[in-house]
């Protein structure tokens, strides 16, 4: 089914991406959920870190994208931080914008899928500065030493083993085939070696991992204290919002706090060397593009501890190893004179990129500012190597340029070509017009109950960095958002504006600019009581060309949302909680009418709990309708969802799941429509041996069909098994 989507995407190129995205939209997440997974990176439960040093940091293992990445929501303390948060790749990360407070602060993340459905909640504890007194470590997760025992052995942690079966059957099993059902181990352990330090370590292993992907497997060990944090294996480094964030490097990562003077540094491989394979039984055909390995190293030196003014200087350097894979070319094709080769791996890369940064807390921490600034050097292919001070000369005369003059007496390229491989590829071949260059100031103001937060962020078209590939290039604008409560702290309130714009060096046919105007409104009087939800989004994408086919845009995009949770207490016993979420997002372009949309989404749910007996179920419809208005086509997607659980003993409990997924569209849509069903029904059991040893058995079957195409139905068997010992 994933193979058809994808196919009638790429051939239908004015309307597949919003095919695509209605086709997520409506497949069931049920069973990718299974693989969606967390990792707290910092702090650990329990642990007592040093005040002004505080992060929070999770991350989210999501192959499948499952995470609905704009409900996460963060509370520290009970106090809705999401707006100071951020969220990249599958990280999220907080930095107090004022110094927590000595004690115990305490942490609790939420989210959901992208159909609507509540993923499980992260929650713990820890301590900033030393802890106080009567503060219980064993509660927050610490155990406390016991005698005839070194503290290092006093591990806790989880380890998790999951297998899987399943069987296919039916006319599209070959499709169903290519989904990865795989085994996966995880293991979670931490402890103490006395006074301040404190070590953690972190496996994930996942069966599908291959030495023809990147990999999926994790390791992670660290060493902490109060001066010193040491990772080993696969860490992924912030030191600098424009040059490195967030990018995975499997090698090591150091920070060295001294207080006043300070060092962070990471080594190691980017990415995997794979190689490249032409189909054996026609070499004129590339069957899988090759990668080379990248190799990537940052050091960042920075003065201050972070209380008040601190100053940074970051370095990162990244290139491609030319010799970790073969450079590998198709054959001609014997039997068509005009054919060419084809190169079957990508160009190699060399990236060096250096900035500034800066940060100031002032009036007790109400007021934080940070300047941050980059500028980068970018090798598209460094297959040649450097070019000779007279081809560099020359290169220059024929682009128009100036001849460049190397500093420190340096006569050529050559010279450079350890630190840098200057050539003719090179991003800009010119790099004293700045065009490489970024900036960003981020500002935070909390004031009269307020907390507002500017960004104005300014990024070249020239400017590359292989440290954080999200980063949006030729792009320059402001980001103004405040959060405030009112009505003794039951109306909570955010707003945000942004406007941005390319065509920053002046390069394309016209400038393009892009506006938001957010409003989100909340309401709850406590946590038990009812809460209600409001929010508003308008965003515009415009520019002063005419037509679409000459590139013009001149796109609006409204959304609405509406939700609700209510405690219900129908029977005796019997807690429940209803909820309801709507969502309305219209789009329309006057240039381009073909690429109007409206969606609008209804999600209704009842969770009930039986008190003090233990049963648990719950109930979930949603309903979506598609419409290409441009197309005049109308998809409706329904979907069912049905939950239950209850214990048989204290050590047994049996669990039931039940989901059905709908989708329809008039006759007129043509090959272009949707007529499908889908049934997975399983059942298991939950049995607990002791208190810290369970194990969870799921068998079921999955079946789809399809009205509308032939050759895609099919019939699943799947039984999958997951043993968790908590120590």
């Amino acid at each position: 089914m994933r193979r058809m989507i994808n196919e009638i995407s790429s051939r239908l190129p004015l309307w597949g991406l919003v095919f695509t995205a209605v086709a997520a939209l409506a497949w069931p997440a049920a069973a990718q959920q299974e693989r969606f997974s967390t990792l707290i990176l910092a702090p650990d439960p329990g642990e007592v870190v040093p005040q002004t040093t505080e992060l929070i940091s999770l991350s989210f293992a999501d192959p499948d994208r499952v995470l609905n990445v704009g409900s996460v929501r963060l509370l520290v303390d009970q106090i809705d931080r999401t707006a100071e948060a951020t969220v990249n790749g599958d990280v999220l990360v907080w930095v107090p914008q004022i110094p927590l407070r000595q004690g115990v602060h305490s942490i609790v993340i939420t989210m959901r899928a992208r159909d609507g459905s509540g993923l499980p909640a992260v929650s713990w504890s820890f301590i900033s500065g030393a802890p106080p007194e009567g503060v219980s470590l064993e509660a927050l997760g610490v155990r406390e030493e016991k005698r005839g025992l070194p503290s290092w052995a006093l591990l806790q942690g989880n380890v998790t083993f999951e297998g899987m079966m399943t069987n296919v059957g039916g006319d599209g099993a070959d499709l169903q085939r290519e989904a990865p059902y795989t085994g996966k181990a995880w293991l979670n352990a931490r402890g103490r070696l006395g006074g301040s330090w404190r070590y953690s370590a972190n496996t994930h292993l996942n069966s599908y991992e291959s030495h023809i992907r990147q990999p999926i497997n994790r390791f992670r060990f660290n060493l902490r204290s109060n001066w010193l944090t040491l990772t080993v294996g696969d860490v992924n480094p912030r030191i600098h919002e424009l040059i490195l964030w967030g990018r995975r490097v499997r090698g090591w990562s150091l920070d060295l706090r001294g207080g006043i003077v300070n060092l962070s540094v990471v080594s190691g491989k980017s990415r995997r060397a794979v190689a490249a394979h032409l189909y054996s039984d026609d070499p004129t055909r590339v069957f899988r593009r090759g990668t080379f390995a990248q190799d990537l190293f940052a050091i960042r030196p920075y003065f201050g501890s972070g209380r008040g003014l601190q100053f940074g200087i970051t370095f990162m350097k990244a290139r491609d190893d030319t010799t970790s894979i073969q450079f590998l070319r198709t054959e001609l094709d014997p039997a068509d004179s005009s054919s060419s080769t084809v190169l079957a791996v990508p160009d190699p890369k060399d990236n060096l990129v250096i900035g500034l940064d800066m940060s100031l807390r002032a009036f007790r921490g109400k007021l934080s500012l940070s300047y941050n600034n980059a500028f980068s050097l970018y090798a598209n292919d460094i297959s040649g190597g450097p070019l000779t001070k007279q081809e560099l000369d020359d290169l220059m005369e024929e682009q128009g340029y100036d001849p460049i003059e190397l500093p420190l007496g340096l006569e050529g390229p050559e010279d450079l070509a350890d630190l840098f491989i200057i050539n003719e590829s090179m991003i800009p071949i010119d790099p004293r017009g700045m065009t490489n260059f970024a900036q960003q100031v981020r500002g935070t103001l909390q004031i009269g109950g307020h907390t507002i937060g500017a960004r104005w962020r300014n990024v070249g078209g020239s400017y590359n960095t292989l440290g954080y590939y999200s980063l949006q290039k030729d792009r320059s604008g402001l980001r103004v958002q405040d959060t405030f409560r009112l009505l003794d702290n039951r109306l909570g309130v955010t707003v945000g504006w942004e406007k941005y714009n390319d065509n920053l060096d002046d390069t394309k046919p016209a400038t393009t600019g892009t506006s938001a105007l957010t409003l989100d409104l909340s309401w709850q009087t406590d946590i038990n009581a009812p809460g209600f939800a409001l929010g508003y989004r308008t965003y515009g994408r415009y520019n002063d060309l005419e037509t679409a086919t000459e590139g013009g845009v001149d796109e609006d995009t409204g959304t609405y949302s509406a939700g609700a949770f209510i405690p219900v207490n129908m029977i005796g016993g019997l807690n429940s909680r209803l909820s309801f979420n709507y969502t309305s997002v219209g789009r329309e372009d006057a240039l381009n009418p073909l690429t109007g949309t409206n969606n609008t989404y209804y999600l209704i749910g009842l969770n009930n709990r039986l008190e003090g007996r233990p049963t648990e179920f719950s109930v979930m419809y949603g309903l979506n309708t598609s419409e290409l208005t441009g197309y005049d086509v109308e998809t409706t997607f329904n979907r069912l969802l049905i939950k239950g659980r209850h214990a048989v003993t204290n050590s047994l409990a049996g669990t039931a799941d039940i989901t059905m997924t709908t989708a329809s569209s008039p006759e007129s849509a043509g090959v272009l429509g949707l007529d499908y069903s889908k049934w997975e029904m399983t059942g298991g059991a939950e049995y607990y041996w002791a208190p810290t040893s369970f194990a969870t058995l799921r068998a079921g079957f999955v079946t789809y069909t399809d009205d509308r195409r032939e050759g895609v139905d099919t019939s699943q068997l799947v039984v999958r098994l997951r043993i968790t010992q908590v120590f």
